[in-house]
């Protein structure tokens, strides 16, 4: 291959990889306006109220809870404690954990299929997503799915990480286990995940 040639599959590639950051920023701009359009606008219905009333008890009250009598364990619920403290308790402050962990979700789903494929499929995996609107719904739901969500492309992408090299390193070992762990207490009942035309004020 000539120089000349080789330099201008250097300056391709480098307007391609310079292309995907703003595509992304589009995409997640996106995403983000779908997820906190309308955050607040509707009564939380009963499985929400249930989680704020969950969290807005002791540390040992929610572990209590999560390990007991509820079928979901505590990490949700812990996480959402110290965001009311934060953020307060209105419905647009309590959703808005949720949207944080659909936006995240997003940005993993890109990485995930970028390490798997390439960038483009990436950014198309992603964008539908960022569209989904059952995903818009769950990241706007006080429940724990877009955690869930969040932290198990989490886990997927440590695992490929893992496949794909020749020596594993510990500390990409510890994160894969840290995301497994987390996702150990973040466990749903799928027969709940439906898409609801409409909330129960």
């Amino acid at each position: 291959m000539s120089i000349d040639a080789q330099r201008s599959d250097n300056r391709t590639l480098l307007q391609k990889a310079g292309k995907v950051p703003w595509l992304l920023l589009a995409i997640l701009a996106l995403a983000v306006f779908l997820r906190i359009f309308g955050l607040g606008s509707e009564s939380l219905w009963l499985d929400e109220v249930a989680s704020v009333h969950t969290s807005e008890t002791s540390l040992v009250s929610i572990i209590r809870s999560g390990t007991s009598g509820d079928t979901h364990p505590p990490l949700y619920y812990l996480i959402l404690h110290f965001w009311m403290l934060l953020f307060g308790q209105s419905e647009a402050a309590v959703q808005s954990l949720s949207a944080l962990f659909g936006i995240v979700s997003m940005l993993l789903m890109y990485m995930v299929a970028r390490e798997l494929f390439e960038p483009k499929t990436g950014l198309i995996a992603s964008f539908l997503l960022g569209i989904s609107s059952f995903a818009i719904f769950y990241s706007q739901e006080v429940r724990m799915y877009s955690l869930l969500l969040s932290l198990t492309l989490l886990s997927f992408l440590f695992f490929v990480r893992i496949l794909r090299a020749s020596k594993p390193g510990k500390t990409l070992l510890v994160c894969y286990s840290l995301a497994n762990i987390l996702l150990c207490y973040t466990p749903v009942s799928y027969t709940h995940l439906t898409l609801p035309t409409k909330r129960i004020v």
